[in-house]
């Protein structure tokens, strides 16, 4: 009873912390379909995993449920992982790379999965069985299903059991202060697969899993080939600057572009292919971005007069909050992490230094002055840091027109603008 209570409180904290790592590291996190995060019990969890811990923290911090996750086996190597991943709710499973050569072993890391959904439970499961970065989705990994059917299977068709597919749209997935978007799917029923799972079991993993995956491609920016997703980024630059959305307007219209995409012919696919390519070859060669040539107008002037007014302020903010950010980069940098665990190593250890940064700043001004002028500048820290974060915005924005100014003669810039205007009405109407 008191390890389950112990358990309970530990989760309930790291859903907390998890929670805080959020709010500080993206400036948005909108969930779409989140009243199918409340289906009945027991459920599986089926989602792609672009970025580590952070796809996990935040389906944990939205799911009204205690998630238990299959994790890697590499993760508990050591006595004391594997005892703390054991223990606070993960199941190892084994991939070829975990075993050293032996033959994977999983069969009882399976009859725990299926015993804690038959206890009622839900289990996060990366059905790709791995975490990389791409704008597609891997085949699925027919764990997933087994496990499902297995479940279903020992309580007579009668456990209820749900899979939920879901993926994760990051605008930028390794930087401070970006959008995500968690897509959660309509809820499939594992006992409709009863009658092909009692005459063919080997046909109704692989059933289940494609039509899984089926779901999963429609809820992500599922890109044919690397090339189509540099093709498809660099138009979605062009739209976003002309007419900035929010992160579901971003992914919704950024599925319209992509159907668009590959619904041409191969003669206009490489005509807009092309003028992507000049454009944007010609910005990098002059060291330009396409916000300065965005369709919007731009007082340089009187941009300029407000960030001279703002910067004492900002100055202040900046050093109220700047440090730490630089920190956890410098780390990332420093160590050599995997573009994959960039965004957690970043958020995690950025917590941590903002935590004592924070602290040793309040006990200065404890120190030097009265207890209410600690407490207020306590609470002007958070609303500081996001005044610094947008000045730094603007003023990477007012730089981004005065090196237009600077390196584009009359005529080149007629030429950019004519280029780029070229690609835009290229494009469907419903996104321009």
């Amino acid at each position: 009873m008191l390890k389950r209570i112990f358990l309970y409180c530990f989760y309930q904290f790291a859903r907390g912390i998890c929670a805080l790592l959020n709010f500080g590291f993206f400036k948005e996190v909108a969930v779409r379909n989140k009243q199918y995060l409340h289906t009945a019990l027991p459920q599986i969890i089926s989602s792609h995993h672009p970025n580590a811990f952070m796809d996990v923290s935040i389906v944990g911090v939205h799911s009204p449920y205690t998630l238990y996750m299959l994790a890697n086996a590499g993760l508990f190597k050591s006595k004391f992982a594997n005892w703390f991943f054991n223990t606070f709710y993960c199941i190892p499973i084994e991939r070829p790379q975990d075993t050293n050569g032996r033959p994977i072993n999983n069969v009882g890391n399976f009859r725990r999965s299926t015993q804690h959904l038959t206890n009622g439970g839900v289990l996060f499961i990366a059905s790709e069985g791995t975490s990389i970065f791409e704008r597609r989705l891997k085949p699925l990994k027919t764990g997933m299903a087994r496990i499902a059917l297995i479940a279903e299977r020992e309580n007579n068709y009668q456990l209820g059991l749900s899979i939920i597919p879901m993926c994760l749209h990051y605008t930028a997935p390794t930087e401070f202060r970006s959008s995500v978007l968690l897509n959660v799917g309509k809820p499939m029923r594992v006992a409709d697969w009863q009658e092909l799972n009692e005459s063919d079991n080997y046909a109704a993993v692989n059933q289940l899993t494609d039509a899984v995956e089926r779901v999963m491609r429609d809820l992500l920016i599922h890109t044919d080939t690397a090339e189509q997703a540099i093709l498809l980024e660099q138009v979605e630059t062009l739209v976003q600057n002309d007419k900035p959305l929010n992160v579901a307007g971003v992914f919704d219209r950024t599925q319209t572009l992509l159907r668009w995409l590959q619904q041409l012919s191969a003669e206009q696919y490489s005509t807009i292919e092309k003028s992507c390519e000049k454009y944007f070859s010609t910005l990098k060669q002059l060291q330009l971005s396409d916000v300065a040539f965005a369709e919007k107008k731009y007082n340089v002037v009187r941009q300029r007069i407000l960030l001279v007014v703002l910067f004492p302020l900002y100055v202040i903010a900046w050093l109220m909050n700047a440090p730490p950010c630089y920190l956890a980069n410098y780390m990332v940098k420093a160590l050599g992490f995997d573009v994959v665990y960039e965004a957690t190593i970043k958020a995690i250890t950025g917590l941590v230094f903002f935590i004592i940064y924070y602290l040793l700043q309040i006990i200065f001004i404890y120190k030097i002055f009265l207890y209410k002028f600690a407490l207020l500048y306590l609470l002007l820290l958070i609303p500081m840091g996001l005044f610094a974060w947008w000045y730094r915005a603007q003023w990477k924005l007012y730089a981004a027109h005065r090196q237009k100014k600077r390196a584009v003669t009359k005529e080149h810039y007629d030429d950019i603008i004519r280029l780029r205007r070229d690609i835009i009405h290229q494009l469907p109407d419903s996104v321009t």
